[in-house]
């Protein structure tokens, strides 16, 4: 089951999103199905779960730090020391604009399932995970009793 796909006609590529649990199947043994669909249609295919998706949506815009976390020989604080040779920051500091850029992300997130389609795919029926099989079993025999 196709959830959506993207295309670029300028680069000849796609983007397919599909559910999670049907991701290995799409892509095929060792990318069978990706690599044949490919030669197919003359397009680059991609194919991407909807958790991919979602955390491309979520950390795309974020620009990943580079540099290293060094001991200030003054003070005996540790810092991060960006590789372009910014300043260096505290740990608090950094880890308040991570929190930020987590929440920003989050949000981000939450708007974009907003849409209202909360509907559920599967046909399983719903459990809170806690039901044992001993427990399945006492529940079935106790309503065969009661209908006795």
């Amino acid at each position: 089951r196709i959830k959506d796909v993207r295309l670029n006609e300028e680069t000849l590529s796609c983007e397919v999103v599909v559910p999670d649990y049907q991701l290995s199947l799409a892509i095929g043994k060792e990318g069978q199905n990706a690599r044949l669909a490919s030669r197919l249609t003359g397009w680059n295919i991609n194919i991407k779960s909807e958790t991919q998706l979602a955390d491309e949506a979520a950390y795309g815009d974020v620009e990943w730090a580079e540099g290293a976390w060094v001991i200030d020989p003054e003070t005996g604080e540790q810092m991060w020391k960006p590789a372009d040779g910014g300043e260096a920051i505290s740990v608090e500091d950094w880890a308040s604009s991570q929190a930020a850029a987590v929440e920003a992300a989050q949000e981000t997130v939450s708007d974009d399932n907003d849409d209202g389609d909360n509907a559920v795919d599967s046909e399983e029926p719903v459990s809170d995970g806690n039901e044992s099989v001993e427990d399945a079993a006492v529940t079935d025999s106790d309503e065969q009793e009661e209908q006795s």
